[in-house]
């Protein structure tokens, strides 16, 4: 993610309301405030809702050859026209008959016509699963081979008080059937927020949805981290309560839990906890506790959480069910936000903020890596393989949306043998997105592209230089 400057940009240590005085201080020290500034302060670019399979009548034009239509097979193509020819031409014999008005006579073909081919669409479409593809065609290693891919589904799970204190955050990721993830997140973690033109303010999460309620908050999160959740999730003390029911939750507890006497309420180890004591042990904090020790805690808990009722509950409830079911039997990833403390300041709460280095995007990618975006924030890619070597370009794609893309489409290219990566895009608005994409793989060329009716971003067609590349750095996944 690049980091642009502008000196109008201010960042705030604390307050929701403008910065002022000794609290402003310049974004050139805050780089995602730095970031979030920039993109704030561009005009909304409104987004193209794909359908079920996106036919672009530019792109199938032999003569952009990085572009092709979704699915891309010509033996398809051909069907759907001779199909549209043959509907066309009987209507037309039968609308002369019955001596219709030639504009009522069109309007009708092109209705049944629009009819045929969305039906042809539609039933190209072979299957789904979670965060994996809407496959077109079977067969995977031909050239011009697409499918839509199925973002990775998560849910923001967040516990809340009856006081509208957030005690809790944590984001759950189903990577694939048998995978999935869960991301502890500080509630002391620093979002943003735009109190006014040219100014970006930091704000912990927990002081946000204080002041400003759990919409508010989860909007924010999911800036950071570059993300919209299939799901947010609002636990309340007597939604934990009712869910355990009699039983007691067994916790590796990895910290003693001392109240403000310094009498330990929760030792450290394994300790069962009953349904009166879930929300105390969820939402303790020990005096001069570090947000990370906090955060360890709330892991701990949502892990015994999930493994211990996550397989009790009803899949096909949706919401949080679903994912609590999936993951009780899943191979699941259990990691935090990486996150820095901030010096605390006149003894202020502790605040932490994404550690440096760490974008969003590549913080969420061991779990999310096929992520929906942030609305506006991430490029919405095409990725190729033009090389016959790559898998259909998911090893790429995994990549891309680590550095900040949205992954929407990937097959190979209509012809393999292309020796040089290339990242074309549709609107000058886009080259900067287009560069940091080049970034990321570390090859290729930038190339805008004639056609200016795309409905993605940018269509990225890998070649030998980047095969050659994640062979010998092992970043790219080769092989069927």
């Amino acid at each position: 993610m690049s980091d642009p400057t502008s000196e109008s940009q201010v960042e705030q240590n604390s307050s929701v309301g403008s910065p002022t005085g000794a609290e402003a201080t310049t974004a050139d020290t805050d780089p995602i405030a730095q970031f979030l500034s920039e993109i704030w302060a561009r005009p909304t670019i409104p987004r193209v809702k794909q359908a079920a399979v996106e036919v672009d009548p530019v792109e199938m034009s032999s003569e952009d050859p990085a572009a092709s239509d979704i699915g891309g097979a010509d033996t398809a193509g051909g069907t759907a026209e001779s199909s549209g020819d043959s509907l066309m031409d009987r209507l037309r014999t039968g609308l002369r008959r019955l001596r219709i008005r030639p504009l009522f006579a069109l309007i009708g073909v092109l209705v049944v016509v629009a009819g045929a081919l969305v039906w042809f669409g539609a039933s190209t479409i072979l299957g789904s699963s979670d965060g994996r593809l809407v496959k077109r065609i079977s067969d995977t290693s031909a050239p011009g081979f697409e499918a839509i891919v199925e973002k990775t589904p998560t849910d923001l799970l967040l516990a809340v008080g009856d006081d509208g204190s957030l005690v809790s955050s944590t984001l759950l990721a189903l990577t694939s059937e048998d995978v999935g993830g869960v991301m502890s997140i500080p509630v002391e973690t620093d979002v943003y927020i735009s109190p006014s033109p040219g100014l970006v303010a930091p704000i912990a999460l927990r002081d946000l949805v204080a002041t400003s309620g759990i919409e508010a908050g989860s909007t924010k999160i999911g800036e950071l981290l570059n993300l919209t959740f299939t799901d947010v999730t609002v636990l309340r003390p007597a939604d934990l309560t009712s869910r355990l029911g009699r039983g007691v939750l067994t916790v590796s507890n990895p910290s003693d839990v001392v109240d403000i006497d310094g009498n330990v309420a929760f030792p450290k180890g394994s300790i069962a906890l009953s349904p009166e004591q879930l929300w105390p042990y969820l939402s303790a904090i020990t005096p001069d506790e570090s947000p990370s020790v906090h955060a360890a805690r709330s892991e701990a808990f949502w892990k015994a959480w999930v493994t211990q009722l996550g397989s009790s509950t009803d899949p096909g409830a949706g919401g949080i069910d679903r994912f609590l079911s999936s993951l009780s039997s899943s191979d699941v990833t259990y990691l935090p936000l990486p996150v820095t403390e901030l010096p605390s300041v006149d003894g202020a709460p502790p605040r932490v903020r994404l550690a440096e280095g760490v974008t969003g995007p590549s913080a969420i990618a061991p779990i999310v890596p096929l992520p929906e975006g942030a609305p506006g924030r991430r490029p919405r890619l095409r990725v190729l393989d033009g090389t016959g070597e790559l898998d259909d370009a998911r090893g790429a794609a995994i990549l891309l949306a680590a550095g900040g893309g949205q992954v929407d489409v990937i097959g190979n290219s209509t012809a393999f043998g292309v020796q040089v990566t290339q990242f074309v895009y549709y609107d000058p608005a886009q080259r900067e997105a287009a560069d940091r994409m080049r970034s990321v793989l570390g090859v290729g060329e930038v190339v805008l592209s004639t056609q200016t009716n795309s409905a993605l971003d940018i269509t990225v067609t890998l070649g030998v230089d980047y095969l050659d590349r994640s062979r010998s750095s092992s970043t790219g996944r080769t092989g069927g």
